[in-house]
């Protein structure tokens, strides 16, 4: 488990590992940290995935793909 702090915008990251997800100590951790946080900053914990992360970056920029054209053709039918 890394954290990192930011500051100026008063975020904690934390990136927990697929392999440090489901123990218990990192559990325990992360309550340790939320308690030394809580009404100091926010918390903003990722975990690593378990897909694959090409795919899930295409649909990402798929979908994303699709909202921005749709205002395009909302405005063409009208």
């Amino acid at each position: 488990m890394e954290t990192q702090y930011n500051e100026q915008i008063g975020v904690m990251a934390v990136w927990v590992r697929s392999a440090e997800r489901e123990q218990g100590e990192t559990q325990h951790a992360l309550r340790a940290l939320y308690a030394r946080c809580a009404g100091k900053c926010f918390v903003a914990v990722y975990f690593s995935g378990r897909e694959d992360p090409a795919e899930q970056t295409s649909r990402l920029l798929c979908s994303h793909e699709r909202q921005q054209r749709q205002p395009l053709e909302h405005a063409k039918a009208s």
